[in-house]
């Protein structure tokens, strides 16, 4: 998570801390526009961050996001309905995180067939630092894109491509090494 964006938005935000989820503490944030941040951190970035509230409706947004959260992470929940803010991104950005928004639960697409759909098909690395950027980790599922191979790039969370295996298998696609296989049976 960007501490400076958190700070220059201090007041602006609702902000909450999840101490203990299957990819370790999450820190999500939302203003009245939407969702801003969902990260997955560190025990050690604590001292950093602080739970407050904006407003009712950031409020809100942030209480729907850990609720449709624990029901992912306990199997209830597969598309998850919140509001997004992305106004922060650059507009490449957002078109490559709207389409990853559409990867199905349970699927994977490649770098280069989200640069495809979004008609820029020699894009693929451009995809990858757009996602490499996701303020929205897990529900803009970054961790449903692989290379052209199947193999798992970088992940941007403090365990890198170990969580995004985890979240791959709860969602049950078989890993092996650091590939993704086919889906479990």
């Amino acid at each position: 998570m960007n501490l400076k964006r958190l700070e220059k938005h201090d007041r602006e935000l609702s902000v909450r801390m999840v101490r203990s989820s299957p990819v370790g503490p999450i820190v999500i944030a939302a203003g009245s526009a939407g969702l801003t941040s969902l990260s997955m951190i560190t025990e050690d970035d604590f001292p950093f961050f602080s739970e407050r509230t904006a407003d009712a409706d950031s409020a809100r947004l942030v209480d729907m996001a850990l609720s449709q959260l624990d029901e992912y992470f306990s199997g209830k929940c597969k598309d998850f309905v919140i509001s997004i803010d992305l106004s922060s991104a650059t507009e490449f950005q957002q078109e490559v995180l709207r389409e990853t928004a559409r990867i199905p639960y349970g699927q994977v697409c490649t770098y280069g067939e989200v640069a495809a759909s979004i008609g820029r098909p020699r894009a693929a690395r451009a995809v990858g630092g757009a996602l490499a950027r996701n303020p929205i980790g897990i529900i803009i599922p970054c961790h449903r894109v692989v290379a052209h191979d199947g193999r798992l790039h970088g992940f941007s969370s403090p365990y890198g491509i170990r969580t995004k295996a985890v979240l791959l298998e709860h969602e049950g696609l078989l890993i092996e090494g650091d590939r993704v296989l086919l889906a479990a049976a």
